[in-house]
This record gives C-alpha cells, sequence and structure tokens, in this order.
C-alpha cells in the first residue's frame, strides 16, 4: 500500500480548489449523463477511513464543511491507514522526494525520466472546462440534429 502524504492544509486547498470543482461539474447535468455512475462517484466522494458512506465526511464532505474538517479528515485517514497496513506492506510516501523510495518499495528500476507532476489545478480546470464545453455543445446540438433527421425522413419516406 502506497499512503500519499503531504502538508494537511495544502492538501485541502488543493481538493477545494480543484476537486471539489470537479466534483461539482462532473455530478451535474449535463457531464453526469456522460460519466460512470453517480453512485461510484458518490462512494469515492464521501467514503470515511473506515469504508462507510457519510455525506459529511470523505473528502469532498469534509472540504465542504471547511478547512478543519477537511485537515481533521485527511489526518484520520493517513492515521487508519498506518494503524491498518503492516509497515513491511506500507510506503509513507510524499511525491517530493521522486522516484527512488516508490521504485525501492515496488522493487522496480528508477526511470530515467523526471517524476512526473500531473496534480496541477490550473490544468486540471482547464480541462474540465473545455470537457464541459463539449459535453454542452453535444446537449446543445441534439435538437438539430433530430431536427434534421426527421426532416430528411419526412422528405424521402412516404407518409400514408
Amino acid at each position: 500500500v502506497i499512503l500519499n502524504v503531504r502538508d494537511s492544509r495544502k492538501w485541502y486547498h488543493s481538493v477545494k480548489n480543484a476537486l471539489v470543482p470537479l466534483w461539482q461539474t462532473v455530478t451535474n447535468f449535463p457531464l453526469k449523463y456522460f460519466l460512470p455512475s453517480e453512485e461510484k462517484l458518490r462512494h469515492l466522494s464521501f467514503m470515511t477511513p473506515n469504508g462507510e458512506i457519510d455525506e459529511q465526511s470523505g473528502v469532498i464532505g469534509s472540504t465542504l464543511r471547511g478547512e478543519g474538517a477537511a485537515v481533521e479528515f485527511y489526518e484520520e485517514w493517513q492515521r487508519t491507514v498506518k494503524e491498518n497496513v503492516p509497515e513491511d506492506r506500507l510506503l509513507i510516501f510524499n511525491v517530493a522526494e521522486g522516484w527512488e523510495p516508490l521504485c525501492e518499495f515496488l522493487e522496480v528500476p528508477v526511470p530515467d525520466k523526471p517524476f512526473p507532476r500531473v496534480n496541477d489545478t490550473n490544468e486540471l480546470l482547464r480541462k474540465l472546462k473545455i470537457t464541459n464545453s463539449i459535453a454542452w455543445t453535444l446537449v446543445a446540438l441534439a435538437p438539430v440534429v433530430v431536427g434534421f433527421g426527421v426532416k430528411v425522413l419526412c422528405r424521402y419516406l412516404p407518409l400514408g
């Protein structure tokens, strides 16, 4: 098990500024009809450290309640993992450490590439905006396509 750790307050701000807007967008019209089931998203968003679903907890629920609740959730999650995973099966990992501890734990060679940085809030929000724009474009075009199809059918199919 790899437990990714970071400063609790920085984690909160990252979730608040990236994951909450993402969650709010993908669980509302129109994207919710193009993505995995809402139940799966709900489970991931509101799961407590003991595996229960609680609308006031989890990554999203605690973040929506504010910094104090989110930090408490994050730190409880870390404690729960540390208490329940045997030390020899647990890597407590901060991405700032790069490849070495991760590769050593996984018993694989260290790549000759820089460690990736993909958790960028601005980039995530940019991609979310593009995805949402595409979804709304599809929604807007649907009646046009249906109308055109009906017009074509009416023109070439005998009625009666």
